[in-house]
């Protein structure tokens, strides 16, 4: 599987992972992107920390929450720090509270972009989403 450019961004010390408008699931997130993959890239790009914005996402499944913890413990095990904003409220913040894995969950992109500030030094200012096509 080849990476995509809509769905993955390397901006500076971020690497942005945008989630598609389908359900996280158990292979590749909605994003069509496997784990290995976001890690070397990020890796390769010199990032710090991985931007997971699963805002557009309705629901993680159960193969999506184990891709989501893989993609939590790959990145602890390769020093990057991991973002995940979800929409407030959503199945998939539920989810995520109900399993208390200790992920750093945002309400949106700006307050997790913001927050990553802090770690590199203030970021490049955040993209507009791409229109699909």
């Amino acid at each position: 599987m080849t990476v995509n450019d809509d769905c993955i961004q390397q901006l500076g010390r971020v690497l942005l992972v945008r989630c598609g408008h389908c359900p996280l699931d158990g292979e590749s997130g909605s994003s069509g992107v496997r784990v290995s993959e976001i890690i070397a890239r990020a890796r390769s790009g010199g990032a710090r920390t991985v931007l997971l914005d699963a805002t557009a996402s309705p629901y993680a499944d159960s193969g999506g929450l184990r891709w989501l913890l893989h993609l939590k413990q790959a990145a602890e095990e390769s020093g990057l720090a991991l973002r995940t904003v979800a929409a407030p409220g959503s199945r998939i913040v539920r989810n995520l509270s109900l399993l208390d894995a200790g992920l750093d969950v945002y309400d949106d992109l700006h307050a997790a972009w913001s927050a990553n500030g802090a770690m590199t030094g203030g970021p490049a200012p955040l993209p507009a989403r791409r229109a699909a096509h």
